[in-house]
């Protein structure tokens, strides 16, 4: 009975109906297997011999479908390779013909705008091209600019080393001659090179970044661009591509802003490498400490005097002599072997009349007494007593509270001025 199993369900669905069996829908395959075999009239070799007829049967069927199938299928194939072919045929035809086409009008045009379009690249270039200048500019901004300016007048790749040697000193010229002759004229390999040469550091890029200010020749727009193109300089140099390496960068670089010159000085070398501001702080304190240290050794040091201090003087000592000394008389000999001979001492200014010091003796406060001066204030303002010979014409006489006072008789003063007896009455 293991036969029945070589079949599908309806090849046993089959066998059954043949066998005047009667199925029920919704029988499984081991129950129609057990209503085959428990049949009344079940013959094993007759029922195996029309189950393989049955299967033989379906199999035929499903093949004949399968090459009817195939056929059309092929057939349709060769129908849609034959419209392919016929549609590829026309395209190549039209494109072949376009491109004549266009490539006589190519022909035509260029030799028409080609010296038009040099002639206004020679015109215009030669202004809105400066001069680069390699203390100031940055190389690789300034090729950004010089290749959008060609591209904006239409000129080749291939002729722009002629307008770049124009537009550069002479120094790099010459530096751009020396190379081989193929090399020099390829744009990218000459741009490589002065990358290379005239790139700046991260910290000149830092410098721009800050220092640098909108001139009145230039827009917003440009301007933002280059402030843009220094900062992605000073991060590209630096290779900040995170968010909290580029924290660090401008902690550090506040932190550099406030330190004094002479910390900068002392690590000069690696200064521009100090980028971590925890780094940067134990640098700075440890240099701060050491410093300090060596101040106060350097205070503990007591200085020797260079000269003789509280040197008492004697005013009131005479001179023996009758004669006065002359101020411009030369002195003895004697008496210069006498000075020369005592150890040169530095004294301080004293008056030589009474020994005060500080002062020589014409501005003694002891020895000159100060001229007295009337000093009267009428409503905040000094009046000062002055003489002058009397004169009837510039001064008369009044008589106030029974006293007699002279005035002055100009009338062109803004303040009146009376003589001195008239104000002690007041």
């Amino acid at each position: 009975m293991a036969y029945l199993g070589t079949g599908r369900k309806h090849d046993l669905i089959n066998l059954a109906t043949e066998l005047g069996l009667q199925v029920t829908e919704g029988l499984k395959v081991v129950e129609l297997k057990q209503l085959i075999t428990s049949a009344e009239s079940y013959d094993e070799e007759f029922t195996k011999n029309l189950f393989k007829s049955i299967i033989d049967e379906r199999l035929a069927v499903a093949a004949e479908k399968e090459a009817e199938r195939l056929a059309v299928a092929a057939e349709k194939e060769a129908e849609r390779l034959a419209v392919a072919a016929e549609k590829e045929a026309e395209r190549q035809f039209e494109l072949e013909k376009s491109r004549i086409e266009a490539g006589v009008s190519r022909n035509m045009t260029h030799a028409n705008s080609s010296q038009e379009v040099t002639d206004q690249a020679k015109f215009d270039l030669s202004r809105i091209l400066p001069k680069f200048n390699p203390k100031e500019d940055e190389i690789s901004l300034y090729l950004t600019m010089f290749e959008r300016q060609l591209k904006f007048v239409n000129i080749p790749e291939t002729n722009w080393i002629p307008y770049l040697i124009g537009s550069l000193p002479s120094e790099i010229n010459q530096m751009i001659v020396k190379e081989y002759e193929e090399d020099s004229k390829d744009y990218a390999k000459v741009k490589e090179m002065l990358l290379k040469r005239y790139r700046l550091t991260a910290d000149r890029f830092r410098q721009l970044f800050v220092q640098h200010r909108k001139s009145v020749e230039i827009t917003w727009k440009d301007y933002t661009f280059e402030l843009k193109s220094y900062f992605e300089g000073w991060t590209t140099e630096l290779n900040i591509s995170t968010f909290e390496e580029l924290k660090e960068l401008l902690i550090a670089d506040q932190i550099k802003r406030r330190t004094p010159p002479e910390f900068k000085e002392h690590f000069v070398d690696y200064w521009s490498e100090l980028n971590k501001p925890f780094e940067l702080a134990e640098k700075l304190d440890a240099y701060e400490t050491v410093k300090l240290g060596m101040k106060k050794h350097v205070s503990a040091i007591v200085k020797k005097p260079f000269f003789k201090e509280n040197v008492v003087f004697h005013p009131e000592r005479k001179c023996k002599t009758s004669h006065p000394r002359e101020v411009n008389q030369p002195r003895s000999n004697d008496f210069d072997k006498s000075v020369s001979s005592r150890p040169e001492r530095k004294s301080s200014i004293r008056c030589y009349g009474c020994g005060y010091p500080g002062f020589i003796q014409s501005k003694c406060p002891k020895c000159t007494k100060p001229k007295e001066e009337l000093k009267t204030v009428v409503q905040s303002i000094k009046l000062y007593a002055a003489e002058s010979p009397d004169s009837p014409s510039s001064s008369i006489c009044l008589t106030v509270c029974g006293r007699d006072a002279a005035f002055c008789a100009d009338t062109g003063a803004s303040n009146s001025i009376a003589g001195e007896e008239f104000f002690k009455l007041l």
